[in-house]
């Protein structure tokens, strides 16, 4: 029995991203932006977090991709938008305004990343 171990705790959510056909389930929902740490465990108690992750992750099937810390940013500012409108911070049209300026300057160079990236299952 091994009593050191590496495992991942304290997944927590920001806020839904943009909308993303699953690769695993097939459903096209809002795919929701995560962080997460993988800790050092001593038999199965978390000790020492070593390393961040940012998941992107589907809400239906919990499959997703994980994001560099540039990307992570990039998205972390569509989520926050995105938060703001269902806050009912901001209108729809500013909120529309404000996605497709987002959008359009890095949506494509996610989604080939995403392509090219390993699945992660939480």
């Amino acid at each position: 029995m091994f009593p050191f171990a590496s495992r991942f705790f304290g997944l927590k959510v920001v806020g839904p991203a943009f909308m993303h056909e699953c690769d695993f389930c097939g459903k096209e929902v809002p795919l929701v932006l995560c962080t997460a740490f993988a800790w050092f465990t001593f038999f199965f108690v978390p000790i020492i977090p070593y390393k961040r992750v940012y998941p992107l992750i589907c809400p239906v099937c919990s499959h997703g991709f994980v994001l560099s810390k540039e990307k992570f940013e990039e998205v972390k500012r569509v989520t926050k938008c995105n938060l703001a409108l269902l806050k009912g911070e901001i209108s729809e049209a500013a909120h529309k305004k404000e996605i497709d300026l987002l959008l359009g300057q890095f949506e494509s160079k996610i989604r080939r990343e995403m392509e090219e990236e390993e699945p992660y299952v939480i």
